[in-house]
């Protein structure tokens, strides 16, 4: 029952997906289980990427078929089938949360590192593997990392899987741990450093007041969240988790992702590239960083965008929308917005631009494209 339950915890933690859990169960069923067995290279997520993708072509036929109509009646059903697994997963994830961590011989162990830095030119790189990683700004001059790792029934010494190197300008922390060690890693930076690079897998990023010239983060098979941020360059990378960018600001930012969703609420940009697969792009209230012309582009498959403008006059917004197979939806625009629109066939085209826009010295140019789905654009 104990091996049964770590398997499901492991899931849980994203260290494997759910057809590794399922062969790791048919294996322990046949009793030919052993505790290398974790560390087989055929598992992967590849499987998981390719099943989605096979879906998606098949949606586009189907679509091809019956046209827009039919791909309206899809999403009243659904919106986005992979949002719809993820719930499925998240709900079997809370039911084991309640009693995982009663496991008889469960175990918690904890290690902390504490690093001066002493000017603004610092570049911290963190490299792990399946750990979740939360990264705050603080007003110290300290870098400090606490590690938390969950362990089944053994014993390491943290220091024996960590390398932590650090010199006048940059503090660089990789660990090696066994596949069958999971936990998180909490991290507090000083602001204004120069760039920070976070790299996982398996694992979600959560990042929250952070002031840097640079952060770059990628993970797989987990979600990204940056919030409050003041940032000049921003990356990130994952493959089926959420993307969430609240309140942040940055000159540029590149969000990719591959059978999840991309949110972008309440922030500002001087470019912003986001693209996704089979999945939704949400731009919310988003506004040019300072005068001239912002550029932002959301570009999926498989999956809506959507567009919601804020409600004031500033900055002024040019939208050139494009989508296969779909519809564009207009909301509380006619007033204000001079609205070019051209549907051919399967193809709808439109250009939607503010009264204003040219004389305006706030701008937001955002191009949308999406096959298969809908362009919904509204102002508040």
């Amino acid at each position: 029952m104990e091996e049964k339950l770590l398997i499901l915890k492991m899931l849980e933690e994203g260290k494997i997906n759910s057809e590794e859990a399922i062969r790791l169960l048919e294996v322990l069923e046949k009793g030919k289980m052993s505790r290398g067995h974790a560390t087989n290279k055929d598992f992967s997520s590849k499987k998981l990427n390719e099943t989605i993708n096979e879906i998606g072509k098949k949606a586009e036929k189907f679509a091809e078929k019956f046209g827009p109509d039919f791909i309206s009646k899809v999403e009243n059903v659904s919106n986005d089938f992979a949002d719809a697994a993820v719930r499925f997963a998240d709900k079997i994830i809370i039911y084991l949360n309640s009693g995982i961590k009663n496991i008889e011989n469960y175990n918690e162990i904890t290690k902390n590192y504490t690093l001066p830095v002493s000017n603004e030119y610092m570049k911290i790189n963190i490299k792990t593997q399946n750990l979740k990683v939360f990264v705050n700004g603080s007003d110290t001059k300290e870098f400090t990392a606490m590690l938390t790792l969950n362990l089944y029934d053994e014993e390491i010494n943290i220091d024996d899987y960590i390398e932590l190197i650090s010199g006048e300008n940059s503090i660089n922390l990789e660990s090696n741990f066994p596949i069958n060690i999971y936990g998180e890693i909490d991290i507090s930076i000083p602001n204004n450093i120069k760039e920070l690079q976070i790299e996982t897998t398996n694992a979600k990023c959560l990042f929250n007041d952070i002031r840097a010239s640079l952060l770059s983060i990628g993970t797989t098979n987990g979600k990204i969240d940056v919030e409050n941020c003041k940032l000049e360059n921003l990356t990130t990378s994952t493959n089926n988790g959420k993307t969430s960018v609240y309140r942040t600001s940055s000159h540029f930012a590149q969000i990719e992702t591959a059978n999840a969703g991309v949110e972008v609420t309440e922030s500002s940009f001087d470019t912003l590239k986001a693209s996704t697969s089979n999945n939704y792009i949400h731009l919310n209230k988003v506004i040019s960083l300072g005068t001239g012309e912002a550029l932002y582009d959301a570009q999926t498959t498989n999956g809506r965008i959507i567009l919601t403008l804020p409600k004031d006059e500033i900055p002024a917004y040019k939208i050139n929308a494009k989508t296969s197979l779909g519809n564009i939806n207009l909301t509380n625009l006619e007033s204000t917005f001079n609205i070019e629109s051209n549907d051919d066939n399967a193809q709808s085209e439109a250009v939607i631009t503010a009264n204003n826009y040219e004389e305006n010295e706030n701008k937001v140019l955002i191009n949308a494209a999406t096959t298969n789905s809908s362009i919904n654009i509204s102002k508040e």
